[in-house]
C-alpha cells in the first residue's frame, strides 16, 4: 500500500492518501488530493480500504467512514450492516475519518 501524507500551507496535518500498488498506474493523485481537501479525513481507495479491513489494520472502534463517488461522499457510512458488495462497488473511494 501507498501512502501520501497530506498536510495544508501552514504545514499542519491533514489526512491521508492511501492506494494499492495494483492502482499505481492508474490512480489520479490530483483527484484523490480534491477529494481529501473536501471531505478533511484521510482518503483511501476502495481496494485499499478493504485491504486494511482485511488485514484487521481498520475496524469500527477507529473511526468512520463514508463511501465517495468522485464527486460527493454518500450519506451512509462503511459499517452499515445492510450494505452488500453491489451496493459499494460502484464507489471508487472512501472517506475515513478517526475517532
Amino acid at each position: 500500500m501507498y501512502t501520501i501524507e497530506i498536510k495544508d500551507k501552514d504545514d499542519k496535518f491533514c489526512g491521508y492518501i492511501c492506494y494499492t500498488d495494483k492502482e499505481i498506474d492508474v490512480i489520479n493523485i490530483s483527484e484523490l488530493n480534491r477529494i481529501q481537501q473536501e471531505c478533511k479525513g484521510s482518503v483511501y481507495t476502495l481496494n485499499a480500504f478493504m485491504e486494511e479491513i482485511d488485514h484487521g489494520f481498520i475496524n469500527s472502534y477507529d473511526g468512520i467512514g463514508y463511501f465517495h463517488n468522485g464527486e460527493k461522499e454518500t450519506e451512509f457510512c462503511v459499517w452499515d450492516d445492510g450494505l452488500i458488495w453491489d451496493d459499494v462497488k460502484k464507489f471508487p473511494y472512501v472517506c475515513w475519518y478517526n475517532k
